[in-house]
């Protein structure tokens, strides 16, 4: 079963670096949440943060096990986790799902973590894009 799902080769670096990449800004923001107390979040941006990383790290995990569709799921995850994490902190406060950084006059540690994690989204999911949509030149 096991092996129906996961790819039997080795993974292609195309996609396993910028899954840590992206882990590794995962791990910076979160670390920063914790850091500034979760306490100065409101209770809708912890709990769809903690769902969001949850999907997130189940990604990183099932495309680090080549996964057969993690350039798909690092697609998906990667382009909602990048727009959800701009809407919730990089967006003035618009309601409940918001942390904005700029109303909060949050520190250079924070933006740096968060503009981690953005950018790790980004490649993560531009990556993805390309393995599961390859072009004439990347075939």
């Amino acid at each position: 079963m096991v092996r129906a799902i996961v790819r039997i080769h080795a993974s292609t670096p195309a996609l396993r670096y910028p899954a840590l990449l992206f882990l590794a800004g995962f791990l910076a923001h979160n670390s920063d949440h914790l850091r500034r107390g979760l306490a100065v979040l409101t209770p809708e941006v912890l709990w769809i943060g903690s769902l969001s990383g949850v999907i997130t790290l189940a990604a990183i995990g099932l495309t680090l096990l080549n996964y057969r569709f993690s350039p798909l799921l690092a697609v998906a995850v990667g382009f909602g986790m990048a727009l959800g994490v701009s809407i919730v902190h990089l967006l003035p406060r618009w309601s409940a799902f918001s942390d904005s950084l700029v109303q909060a006059n949050a520190d250079a540690f924070t933006w740096l973590a968060v503009l981690a994690e953005l950018s790790g989204a980004l490649v993560f999911a531009l990556a993805g894009l390309r393995l599961a949509y390859p072009t004439k030149a990347t075939r």
